[in-house]
């Protein structure tokens, strides 16, 4: 049975925590737009290259995370109480 390495997280001095950035929904609607965009570029060239199965997974996908960016709001909604 083979056995695996893991790497150990890099030590941080005491009493030094990591902080965590939180995202604005804009920045992650900007990814999402990217992504959807790429996943659609991807579409076409595996259906230049006679790959559909894959072109047809890529163009899936796409649809699919426009479709929950249709449902995400952005920082400029108000927040309903």
């Amino acid at each position: 049975m083979e056995r695996f390495a893991f790497r150990a997280l890099p030590h941080r001095p005491k009493g030094q925590c990591f902080t965590r950035k939180l995202m604005k929904k804009d920045e992650i609607r900007e990814i999402l737009t990217n992504d959807i965009n790429s996943f659609r570029l991807k579409a076409e060239y595996y259906k230049s290259i006679h790959l559909f199965e894959a072109a047809k997974y890529a163009d899936e996908l796409a649809s699919n995370i426009e479709l929950a960016l249709t449902t995400m709001g952005s920082d400029s909604d108000t927040e309903i109480a």
